[in-house]
Order: structure tokens, then C-alpha cells, then sequence
């Protein structure tokens, strides 16, 4: 998510409601909408770090491996997605947040108390009258 920002200037979620059902959404994969054009290697390696599965993400020693590779190696193909991506951004906004923030996108720490359900359970109370037979017994 730190990745996004600084990619793109837009904090994630920054258009919904913080609450209850964005967070079980994100538990259950929602991902960050992407507004700004990213370089495929960066973007590739961000979306990387946001699998829902924490065994899939990258290490920390891992993603500075590849951001050293990505500066020394493939410096080429690197520079020329930047140049691609400066070049769709330029009429790119930057994150306004008194302008663009929806009013309920709250970013900080706070609890969300469960909130439980009342179940009505009607019974039935009505007297029924059985006769057994003798020879039942």
C-alpha cells in the first residue's frame, strides 16, 4: 500500500467508506484501484506484496534484490516503461484530499466492534394431546 501512495499520490481506499464491509472486503481479496499508470516492473512487484496468500509476497531482501536488479540490469526496459508511464500520466492529478477523500475514508487506527445479530425464534407452544395405544408400550 506504501507503494501505491508514493507511486501515485492517492492513498488506497481513498474514495470509499472506511468500514465494516471495506474491511471484509479486503479480507476477501479487494485490491486498491490503480489510477495512475505505473512501470509493469513496479506495478508487477506492488501487486506482488498484495497477494492474499502472505507465503506469496515477497521478503523484504527479496525486493531489495529485485529493485537492485531492476537498476542495474534492466535499467533499459525500466527506463523506457517510466518514460511510457510519464508520458499517459501528464495530465495525472495529484491527490487532493480536501477535494477527493470521501468523507467517511478515516486513516487511522480505530476498533470495529462486531456487531451482533438479534435472532427471533418463535415456538411453537400449542398443547397437543396424544393417545398411545396399550399394546405401543
Amino acid at each position: 500500500m506504501i507503494m501505491l501512495e508514493v507511486f501515485t499520490s492517492y492513498p488506497p481506499y481513498y474514495n470509499i467508506r472506511h468500514d465494516e464491509k471495506l474491511v471484509t472486503s479486503i479480507c476477501e481479496g479487494k485490491k486498491p484501484e490503480i489510477k495512475y499508470k505505473i512501470p509493469l516492473l513496479l506495478k508487477d512487484l506492488m501487486e506482488q506484496c498484495w497477494n492474499i496468500d502472505p507465503r506469496k509476497r515477497s521478503t523484504s531482501e527479496e525486493l531489495l534484490q529485485l529493485l537492485v536488479c531492476y537498476c542495474h540490469e534492466d535499467d533499459e526496459v525500466l527506463e523506457k516503461q517510466i518514460n511510457e508511464a510519464d508520458e499517459l500520466n501528464k495530465d495525472f492529478y495529484l491527490y487532493d484530499p480536501n477535494r477527493l477523500k470521501h468523507p467517511q475514508a478515516i486513516y487511522t487506527s480505530r476498533l470495529f466492534l462486531k456487531k451482533e445479530k438479534k435472532i427471533t425464534i418463535f415456538y411453537d407452544t400449542r398443547q397437543v394431546n396424544l393417545e398411545l395405544p396399550d399394546d405401543c408400550i
